[in-house]
């Protein structure tokens, strides 16, 4: 099996950084923040005639009939260059969304603009310079829009109303538009991080300081060092979900939330690194640092921020725990009694009290209390289960002695986040193959490991 991009996609992606170099410089995504527009009509035909906006979109349909591991590395060279625009949702939604609908030929060729509102969140992305919005199952056209003035100059917000609302199916070849959004997003913010740390490292060769270019020094190094890795830490995940997008695995939703959080970390890593080589002149209007960097923090919290996409794979997780504990039935379906669901809640509350209050770890009371209530139990589930807690347990409830950190309203709370988690585990649980919780499980034990493993290490060096 072949872990690489193959020539075509790497040429078109080298082919699109030459484009972007000559057609979209600092200067030009300066001149969209100070006009206001936040777009660009002259880019915007030129990756129409390039065939980048109709990537996704099926050759019946005049597109280029590409996959999301051909567009990736394209959303990647996006954020490098900073490009403004509504490029990410027309791209990643809108065509290959309505590519086949009344809407599709005029999208497909850029002459009509499309953007997403898709997160909840009461502003639309570039709604300004759109003909028309997708959303979760619907397409609005002829609406109103009032500029809520943004972070990001080139990705301008505004608010809604009005406008003709069509129904039709709105799904990105498989995937549902947020999640085709976070992915796009994850490897723009990818793009965004490596231009961020090529203008430090510039900008560290030419300012001196007593009488040597700064980027000789060694805490410099170290920034930009950490930076790089959280950097290429997340390209991987990213192109796994692309891959995983392309086809249609069980885990692509997994894949995705993973990718855009450690892509999102990795640019707020990058954004502070990059801004403190620069020092004060980094935030001024003058340096083009600033440009990227607000774009990085404004597409960091669109479509899933670290923390919520962190908390959906740690659900995740949790359901792969529970599942490991549910017997099964004759014909292979889960079977989840009245009694399987109040131990559930039982267990949620006793083990997350338990956690709050003292700090030892919930596993190791969840584990004897499943061995109870279900007797059905993989031996090496359970040895590998006891086997990653036990440690973290005693890690946890020796930190919070030390800290003195034993608080009774903490621990209620962290007692009821344990009564919904469980019955949240439980309910995914219910509907998640076999494969899928296989697989889940070696991530649960493979990420209480690195965390060990970190934690060890930040000890020692305290």
């Amino acid at each position: 099996m072949k872990f690489s991009f193959n020539e075509d996609q790497r040429l078109f992606a080298e082919g699109l950084r030459e484009l972007l170099n000559n057609e979209c410089p600092a200067t030009l995504v300066r001149e969209v923040w100070e006009d206001g527009s936040g777009h660009s009509p002259a880019l915007w035909s030129h990756l129409a005639g390039m065939g980048v906006l109709a990537m996704l979109a099926p050759e019946a349909d005049g597109g280029m009939g590409g996959t999301f591991v051909d567009a990736i590395l394209l959303f990647q060279e996006l954020g490098r260059a900073a490009v403004p625009g509504p490029v990410l949702e027309h791209m990643a939604v809108a065509v290959p969304a309505l590519s086949s609908s009344s809407f599709g030929a005029d999208l497909v060729s850029g002459t009509s603009i499309g953007t997403t509102w898709v997160d909840g969140s009461p502003y639309v992305a570039h709604a300004g310079v759109a003909n028309l919005i997708v959303g979760d199952g619907r397409v609005i056209t002829g609406f109103a829009t009032n500029d809520a003035h943004g972070m990001d100059g080139g990705r301008r917000l505004a608010t809604v109303s009005g406008g003709d609302i069509t129904s039709i199916r709105t799904s990105v070849l498989g995937v549902s538009p947020f999640d085709a959004m976070a992915l796009a997003s994850a490897a723009y913010l990818i793009g965004l991080s490596e231009r961020m740390i090529e203008m430090a490292a510039e900008y560290a060769r030419v300012r001196e300081q007593f009488g040597k270019p700064i980027g000789s020094f060694q805490a410099v190094k170290h920034l930009m060092s950490d930076a790089l890795l959280k950097v290429e830490f997340a390209k991987a995940p990213t192109y796994r979900a692309a891959f995983s997008a392309s086809i249609g695995a069980d885990t692509t939703v997994r894949d995705i939330s993973m990718a855009k959080a450690l892509a999102s970390e990795a640019a707020y890593r990058t954004s502070r690194s990059t801004m403190q080589v620069h020092g004060g002149i980094g935030y001024t209007w003058e340096a083009d640092l600033q440009l990227w960097m607000k774009k990085a923090w404004a597409i960091m919290r669109a479509h899933g921020d670290a923390t919520l996409l962190g908390y959906l794979f740690a659900l995740m997780l949790v359901a792969t725990a529970v599942r490991l504990f549910i017997p099964m039935s004759a014909d292979g379906r889960d079977v989840i009694t009245v009694v399987a669901a109040v131990a559930l809640v039982l267990i949620g509350l006793v083990t997350g009290t338990l956690a709050g209050l003292l700090g030892i770890g919930g596993g190791v009371v969840m584990v004897p209390a499943m061995v109870v209530f279900f007797s059905e139990l993989n031996v090496v589930a359970k040895g590998t289960s006891v086997a990653v807690i036990i440690p973290t347990s005693i890690m946890g409830t020796w930190r919070n002695w030390k800290a003195d950190n034993v608080d009774l309203r903490v621990a209620g709370i962290v007692g009821v986040a344990g009564i919904v988690s469980a019955i949240g585990g439980g309910i995914i649980a219910d509907h998640m193959s076999q494969d899928l919780s296989n697989i889940l499980f070696a991530s649960l034990v493979l990420v209480v490991a690195m965390r060990m493993i970190f934690d060890l290490r930040r000890d020692s060096t305290n």
